[in-house]
């Protein structure tokens, strides 16, 4: 898959915590995202096992506790050098090692089921991670982390409803994580969350600056965002700084300045769009937008204006024709 389409995909709600402990906060985003994405990379157990026998002989990387624990029994061990002796090196390592598994013997008394699902998630994660160009060094303490960070969602939405989700381009996340961040490139990194997370799929859409405020500091809503403020002096001193418009304006400029997104204002509404970047080009379409909408509008007036003459006409025509059967 080519580079431009790996982004990372988590709830608004995890960039609260991006605010108080921003390098913690924006680990807890990676480890939630590569724990969910390993769900696309899961391979059956033959293939799983074959790259878990390749990693044991080649001493390469780490390795969870469980799996770690099972390439240490004896037999498991033993089933490795099998696998290597009889399978390393050749075209067919994977077929060889599926067909070395497929002994009865080997394959179901030595191993659960619980511990073939490590295996699997085990290699799963190694290759999500591979996928945004990245190395797990404690596989426990991710998973643990992304398990945390799904608990906290689910209560998150227990109290505001179905939370909505973010995305950001893998190569700017990391970007930011490896790095040291000053709190404009932070509350950047925040802005161009809280416009992916509202534009979706569409060409672009025209929001309220509290509803961009809001999305910033985790909030789906205005109301959601208040009473986690309410809750978290942290959040409430970002939210308050956002008030200055001057401020969240310099903030969503310099992020349409890099490309992220692009924006306009008009009236009380800024449309931006992760499509038309150019300014002039979402003007455009924004009048485009406005012009059909006023047309459709003013066809949609007439056509009401003709309804309601043809009902009163018909009414009148009712009138006459019972007054004349009267006289008659």
């Amino acid at each position: 898959m080519s580079d431009k389409n790996r982004f990372l995909n988590f709830p608004i709600a995890m960039l609260a915590q991006t605010i108080a402990e921003p390098k913690s906060g924006l680990n807890a985003i990676a480890d939630y995202s590569i724990a969910t994405f390993s769900a696309h990379c899961a391979r059956d157990f033959e293939k799983a096992f074959a790259q878990v026998a390749y990693l044991a002989r080649a001493k390469v990387g780490s390795m969870p506790a469980a799996v770690r624990a099972l390439l240490d029994r004896p037999a498991v061990a033993e089933l490795v050098d099998v696998i290597h002796e009889g399978a390393w090196g050749t075209d067919g390592y994977v077929s060889g090692t599926a067909d070395i598994l497929h002994d009865e013997c080997l394959n179901h008394a030595l191993m659960t089921v619980s511990e073939k699902e490590a295996v699997i998630s085990f290699v799963a994660l190694r290759d999500a991670a591979a996928f945004f160009g990245r190395a797990i060094t404690d596989y426990d303490g991710l998973a643990l982390s992304a398990q945390r960070s799904r608990q906290a969602v689910q209560d998150h939405e227990a109290e505001h409803g179905k939370t909505v989700f973010a995305s950001v381009h893998a190569d700017y996340f990391f970007e930011t994580l490896d790095n040291e961040p000053t709190l404009d490139d932070l509350r950047v990194f925040r802005s161009v969350c809280a416009v992916r997370s509202l534009v979706g799929k569409k060409a672009f859409t025209g929001v309220t600056k509290d509803m961009l405020r809001g999305r910033m500091i985790g909030g789906k809503s205005p109301s959601v965002a208040a009473v986690l403020a309410e809750r978290d002096h942290a959040l409430q001193a970002e939210l308050d700084a956002l008030q200055s418009r001057k401020r969240l304006d310099r903030i969503l400029t310099l992020a349409a300045s890099r490309k992220f997104f692009g924006k306009f204002g008009k009236g009380r509404r800024v449309y931006v769009s992760t499509e038309a970047k150019n300014p002039a080009v979402l003007a455009d379409m924004v009048s485009r937008r406005f012009t059909a909408l006023g047309k459709y509008q003013a066809q949609e007036r007439q056509a009401r204006r003709r309804y309601q003459k043809g009902q009163q006409e018909g009414q009148q025509g009712d009138i006459i024709g019972y007054s004349f059967n009267k006289t008659l």
